[in-house]
């Protein structure tokens, strides 16, 4: 379980949600506006800030989002619905583990 998705495995399927995916658009919206529209000597700790958050956002993604990409290449995602840009229907990926095993 990481901090911006929730990972569940069972005997025979991966369910990644990406349940806060669209917090990075809202962050990115945030700083752009904080930088241009703010005194100019708040920028750096904004960028700063900024570049934290896409840092944490990384390393929390890197995951699942190589097992997704994988389990596209290879035929193995069962279902992908939703939106990375809303809240209230994220994105879902649904990957068959027997279909890498043959």
């Amino acid at each position: 379980m990481g901090i911006f998705h929730e990972m569940r495995e069972s005997e025979g399927e991966i369910v990644i949600v990406y349940t806060y995916f669209p917090l990075f658009y809202i962050a990115f919206a945030a700083a752009l506006a904080g930088v241009f529209l703010l005194h100019p000597s708040y920028a750096p700790h904004i960028t700063a800030a900024f570049a934290l958050f896409i840092a944490l956002f990384i390393v929390d993604f890197w995951r699942p989002l190589r097992e997704t990409r994988q389990a596209v290449k290879s035929g193995r995602c069962k279902e992908l619905s939703g939106s990375k840009f809303s809240f209230k229907n994220p994105l879902r990926v649904v990957i068959d583990k027997e279909a890498g095993e043959k």
